[in-house]
């Protein structure tokens, strides 16, 4: 049996068709590390002008995917920086039927390879798959790696369209009636007739909401882009003919994750973004998603979060759902010497 170690480039989809990996067993956030999904964060960079590298690679076992590491390097204020573009922490995907001695070996290997540069802060996520703590995890652990617990609340598409209703706070159910009846909702996707002019009206949206750009227009450009090639979708909501909130979802062939959006604050009392994320819902349950990440749940004694940001939170949670547990693991430094095993 034949074992290589492979750089990439790119996102997931690029290797995906080689040797699909049980995702099904245990969310892990694919929508996030799709190939456009990728090169949106990587727009960030290029606005910044920060230079990053590639530092993606493969372990394979006679052209199975054994690993996928996926994670750039960016020089950032005298240290290099590894992780998954801003926002977004480096991700080991990995198929547990596969793994051997061997193989753990090579995957580390590669693994020192990036740590061991100077001034490396090395930023990962751990989906902590079946309960466990990744294989990566503990290596970076009994290298002086530190830890922080992160919240998500995922709701399971294979559950029946009233189940997934049931399990909303009850007064939502209301909330989200007003919504399709008031409202005038459109999905934009590859497969509707989506201009560049609406993606710019959801700009617009959202610079009157903010008051500010909080991103550039290339992000914007590379956002639509998304939705042409079928890994995200803008759902828009309109009220007495004017659009009112407009929402941003990305999505991979598993799962779809919540973005971004805006509404109109001065009709906020009015509840005209939940009949808006519940189309988002049924939408990537019938386009084929298994998972819907709604959102990060923060509480005040864990993150210090704000009152906005617990508010947020909670009306995520509202849409019922699975709260879901990833550690972030960042190693700064490495502190002790751990060889890897021969």
């Amino acid at each position: 049996m034949s074992l290589v170690v492979e750089p990439i480039s790119g996102g997931l989809e690029d290797v995906f068709h080689i040797s699909p990996f049980k995702l099904r067993e245990s969310y892990q956030q694919c929508s996030a590390y799709t190939k456009s999904s990728m090169m949106y964060r990587g727009q960030a960079y290029k606005d910044n002008d920060i230079a990053n590298k590639c530092e993606s690679f493969v372990v394979k076992l006679d052209d199975m995917l054994v690993f996928l590491f996926l994670g750039v390097n960016s020089a950032q204020k005298e240290k290099n920086i590894v992780n998954g573009y801003v926002g977004r922490s480096c991700v080991l995907f990995f198929n547990s039927d596969l793994i051997s001695k061997k193989s753990l070996q090579a995957m580390l290997r590669g693994i020192d390879k990036i740590i061991n540069k100077d001034n490396v802060e090395f930023v990962y996520r751990d989906f902590l798959i079946g309960g466990n703590l990744s294989p990566l995890s503990k290596y970076l652990l009994s290298i002086g790696a530190s830890i922080k617990q992160c919240f998500t609340q995922v709701i399971d598409l294979e559950q029946s369209e009233k189940t997934i209703r049931k399990n909303i706070r009850k007064r939502y159910s209301s909330f989200i009636n007003w919504g399709l009846r008031e409202l005038t909702l459109t999905i934009n996707n590859k497969s509707s007739n989506f201009s560049w002019s609406e993606m710019q009206a959801f700009q617009k949206l959202h610079f009157k909401v903010s008051g500010r750009n909080t991103r550039t227009e290339e992000s914007w450009r590379r956002q639509y882009e998304m939705c042409l090639t079928g890994e995200a979708f803008v759902v828009m909501a309109e009220f007495d003919g004017e659009l009112v909130s407009a929402g941003f979802f990305t999505n991979s062939h598993d799962s779809c994750y919540y973005g971004a959006s805006a509404s109109r604050r001065d009709l906020f009392k009015k509840p005209i973004f939940h009949a808006l994320l519940w189309t988002a819902i049924m939408h990537a349950k019938l386009i084929g998603c298994k998972w819907f990440e709604v959102g990060e749940q923060v509480y005040t004694n864990i993150n210090q979060a704000s009152e906005k940001e617990s508010g947020i939170s909670k009306f995520k949670a509202g849409f019922g759902g699975t709260t879901k547990a990833f550690l972030d693991i960042t190693l700064k430094q490495k502190r002790l010497k751990c060889p890897i095993q021969k």
